[in-house]
């Protein structure tokens, strides 16, 4: 961003960098149509990068919430609209003042959804080990088919040439016996 636009965003900015009272980089100005415009086509960029070869975080946290509102209790609400009504004018009188917005009055409570803690760990589901096993039965195997096929064409081959030698040796013609 640094490069094509002369400024960058606050939120790619790292942890490091916020600790200095200066960013390195001027931040760029949202009201400037120029570096709004820049940096919008340069994170379109960063993030629809289909060939990024990113690894994935050692260690990554991430909070689930979720929003939920109420009405606020009424007789909470004439409590605090007392305790916020009362007041100490400089002579030392506590007076009460006119307090009709229930708008301006905010309560916030933050829950966790749960308390449990989810590790995913990845490990290696083929390991080296499992791999020389899987090749050394395999060779093992074709190793062994080769063998067997071996020894099946040596068996055909001799069983050819004996075929053959028997039909052309003299020895198998038939012989006229005398009879003495």
């Amino acid at each position: 961003m640094t490069t094509r636009c002369n400024c960058t965003l606050r939120h790619l900015l790292r942890g490091t960098v916020l600790n200095q009272l200066r960013p390195p980089y001027p931040l760029c100005n949202i009201s400037n149509e120029t570096q709004k415009d820049c940096a919008f086509n340069v994170t379109e960029d960063i993030y629809n990068r289909p060939d990024c070869n990113c690894l994935s975080p050692c260690s990554e946290t991430i909070y689930e919430y979720a929003v939920t509102s109420s009405k606020l209790n009424q007789n909470f609400y004439r409590m605090v609209k007392a305790i916020r009504t009362l007041r100490v004018d400089p002579n030392g009188n506590q007076t009460y003042m006119s307090y009709e917005d229930k708008k301006s009055m905010v309560g916030i409570k933050v829950y966790y959804n749960t308390f449990q803690v989810s590790t995913n760990k990845e490990v290696p589901n083929y390991s080296w080990e499992t791999l020389m096993a899987n090749i050394g039965g395999n060779l093992g195997f074709f190793m062994g088919l080769t063998l067997v096929t071996f020894l099946e064409i040596a068996e055909f081959i001799w069983d050819f040439i004996t075929t053959f030698l028997r039909r052309v040796s003299p020895c198998n013609s038939i012989r006229k016996l005398s009879t003495t």
